[in-house]
């Protein structure tokens, strides 16, 4: 089958380095959504999503790059500096740059920092006898937010939905938590059951106040015999704007019962 992915070659090519750059290829990268790649053989690309800074005794081996949904740089150098002092070479410069550790354990010939904006930059940095350190790099840009976040960063983001989607009893109002409630990282959804003769518009409103307690600003509702749907504006912890939809459902075997379900979701 022929791929309709793009190769370009560019730069002073030497079978030696070509192959060199070649055999990192494959170096944590997956190449199903690959559409074009290009490399840059002896030379930097110029248009990296950072400055990405360059010791003095460097030599540049070249620059391969995956275009695609997410874009991946892979950077081969040769620095005359040791391996452990080039990784914290580089997390000292890019701090400058707005980026931040994401590493729970720090190892000696490796760094791995990401940006808010979605770009990751990760070095590996091998000690090889009488010869310069053999330093490779990966620049991942496009990236959705949960890529860039630590374990306990997930964890508590996802902690912080699940806990602004449980919906508490109003005055009067048999109520039970549901089934399939949960969240994640991006938002989180919450299921009730209500008994109440009132109609699905007023008993709509009753929950308007805890939700405005949370921040949460009114935008529209609808409603018909069997049902309501109101929408809502939300933030996160960071201001990141998102929006809550909240529906109530008659269970049309059972009078005076209704199915809740409150979800959120942010746009990252």
């Amino acid at each position: 089958m022929q791929s309709d992915r793009e190769f370009e070659i560019s730069g002073s090519i030497a079978d030696e380095t070509t192959q060199r750059i070649l055999s990192h290829v494959f170096w944590g990268q997956s190449w199903s959504r690959t559409k074009k790649v290009k490399l840059i053989v002896g030379e930097l690309l110029d248009d990296l999503p950072f400055h990405l800074p360059i010791p003095t005794d460097t030599t540049i081996i070249g620059t391969l790059v995956n275009y695609g949904d997410i874009t991946v740089y892979s950077v081969l150098l040769d620095i005359y500096m040791s391996p452990q002092d080039i990784p914290e070479f580089y997390s000292n410069e890019l701090q400058t740059q707005g980026f931040a550790p994401s590493d729970a354990v720090v190892e000696p010939h490796h760094r791995h920092l990401h940006r808010a904006d979605g770009v990751s930059f990760t070095v590996n940095a091998s000690d090889i006898e009488n010869a310069p350190s053999a330093v490779r790099m990966q620049i991942l840009s496009g990236l959705k937010r949960e890529s860039l976040m630590s374990r306990d960063e997930m964890l508590t983001l996802g902690r912080y939905w699940v806990d602004r989607v449980v919906l508490a009893a109003p005055p009067g109002i048999e109520h039970r938590r549901g089934v399939g409630s949960g969240g994640g990282v991006s938002g989180a959804t919450s299921r009730h059951e209500a008994h109440s003769a009132l109609p699905p518009n007023e008993l709509m409103s009753l929950y308007y106040p805890q939700l405005q307690e949370r921040g949460w600003h009114f935008v529209d509702m609808v409603h018909i015999d069997m049902a309501a749907w109101s929408t809502w504006q939300v933030k996160d912890s960071s201001g990141n704007l998102g929006m809550g939809v909240l529906t109530i459902l008659a269970k049309p075997n059972e009078p005076g019962v209704w199915s809740l379900e409150l979800s959120v979701e942010c746009f990252y």
